[in-house]
C-alpha cells in the first residue's frame, strides 16, 4: 500500500502547488514553492522503489524541511 500512499502525499502537495498558483494568478518561486519541489522531487521515486535506505533519506529530506519552515513561519 506504500505506493498508494506515496502516489496521493505527491498528488496533495502538487496541488497545494497548484492551488498557490491559482490564488496568485501566476507562478512565483518563493521558500515554499521551492521546498514543494524538493518534496515532490524526493518523494516522488518512493512510489515507485522499496528502498529502505531511500525511504529514509527522504524521511530525513522532507522533515527538515518541514522543521525549517514551520521554525520560519514562527519567526517572522
Amino acid at each position: 500500500e506504500s505506493r498508494y500512499f506515496f502516489t496521493l502525499f505527491v498528488f496533495y502537495i502538487l496541488l497545494t502547488a497548484v492551488q498557490a498558483v491559482v490564488a496568485r494568478g501566476s507562478f512565483h518561486w518563493n521558500e515554499v514553492m521551492v521546498f514543494r519541489c524538493i518534496v515532490i522531487g524526493l518523494c516522488s521515486p518512493l512510489i515507485w522503489t522499496r528502498k529502505l535506505w531511500y525511504h529514509w533519506l527522504a524521511t530525513a529530506a522532507v522533515l527538515l524541511c518541514a522543521t525549517y519552515l514551520l521554525f520560519g513561519i514562527a519567526w517572522h
